[in-house]
């Protein structure tokens, strides 16, 4: 069964697929193979969560970050730290408190993820327009230890980074999921961008969660944006993003879509390697000098 993981950094003879490099040169493996993974190796190609590997090893990892001031937790604009708390109770992940804000951790079954996932939840105690330095924090040290950060040239440091934040341009009860994708206006989107780093560094999940503007059902363009999102969740709000509630479990469904897709795209590249790899010990065996054509 095909097992994918966050792979870690390469040290005493292991490689990125958790294996000793002399295991490739035995039985399993040609020589060819195991000097190409040596040269990506010393390019840096098998750094800190570059990709997933088949193998034993950490679990997939997603942080989840709800967005909100936490000194006002019932406004619309807190409605992510809101949905946090949701997730805190449903996934039974405690959440304790941590330099910048309150954090838990749990290995939890998703639906059509293979194996279990780690799932960190976080909420920040900065005000929102400030929080992208306690959040990306927290994101990377939580991350380190299963290696989650991935290298910009294949899997970018926000593969795994959900940020739940609260939408003027989505109607109450609808929730919008996507990847990278500007800030819209929205300041604690814009920080977390900030701390991220560069522009091609940047891209991280959306879950944009509605509130309508100027009515919940309705997006009302003359209206007020500061004075509606400082605004109380209203009952039926609540109780759609809370505990047990319809959006909670939409939620997790995005959140089980997010893992679909990281196991894709790491089958994906486990298979552009393999080929790549049997192409060059290929031309190896002819004894034939491998080209950049050759990978």
């Amino acid at each position: 069964m095909l097992f994918l993981r966050w792979t870690g950094v390469t040290s005493a003879g292991f490689n990125a697929f958790g294996r000793s490099a002399s295991s490739f040169t035995s039985n399993s493996r040609p020589t060819a193979i195991s000097a190409m993974k040596s040269r990506r190796r010393q390019k840096g190609e098998f750094a800190v969560g570059m990709e997933y590997s088949t193998g034993s090893g950490q679990p997939i990892h997603l942080f989840v970050a709800g967005l909100g001031n936490a000194t006002l937790p019932d406004t619309r604009h807190s409605i992510g730290q809101y949905i946090i708390n949701s997730l805190s109770s449903d996934l039974d992940i405690r959440l304790n408190h941590v330099r910048g804000g309150q954090l838990g951790s749990k290995l939890v079954s998703l639906p059509s993820a293979s194996h279990p996932v780690m799932i960190t939840l976080f909420k920040s105690k900065q005000l929102m327009n400030v929080s992208g330095p306690s959040i990306v924090s927290n994101y990377r040290t939580a991350c380190a230890s299963t290696g989650g950060i991935g290298s910009k040239s294949v899997t970018g440091p926000g593969k795994n980074l959900v940020v739940l934040s609260d939408s003027i341009s989505h109607v109450a009860h609808k929730l919008s999921a996507r990847f990278g994708g500007s800030a819209q206006g929205h300041n604690g989107m814009k920080s977390i961008n900030e701390c991220l780093g560069g522009k091609g560094d940047r891209s991280f999940w959306q879950f944009r969660v509605g509130v309508g503007r100027g009515s919940p059902n309705e997006i009302q363009k003359d209206a007020d944006a500061v004075e509606w999102v400082m605004g109380p969740i209203s009952e039926r709000e609540k109780k759609f993003w809370g505990v047990g509630g319809g959006g909670v479990k939409q939620i997790i469904n995005e959140l089980d879509k997010v893992v679909k897709k990281m196991e894709q795209d790491a089958t994906a590249r486990e298979k552009e390697f393999e080929a790549k790899a049997a192409a060059r010990a290929n031309v190896l065996a002819q004894g034939r000098k491998p080209s950049l054509q050759d990978g």
